[in-house]
């Protein structure tokens, strides 16, 4: 990824930094041993703050965002 661009709305970067996050947000809340960790650190519980609605959002936005231009 590069530096430049990857802001751009609509843009491929955008597509790859956001279909990234989702990712790496669904693996968070979906590993329990993750959850637990963070929880014990600092009192948090990720699954207190997502609702199932949010994460299937971001996996059909994830989704949609990796076929890139090939989405229309």
């Amino acid at each position: 990824m590069s530096g430049k661009g990857w802001w751009r709305k609509g843009s491929p970067e955008e597509d790859d930094v956001t279909a990234h996050a989702a990712r790496e947000l669904i693996n968070g809340v979906i590993d329990a041993d993750n959850v637990t960790k963070i929880e014990l650190k600092t009192g948090i519980n990720l699954r207190d703050h997502v609702t199932i609605e949010e994460a299937e959002d971001w996996a059909k936005d994830r989704d949609l965002r990796g076929f890139g231009n090939r989405r229309n």
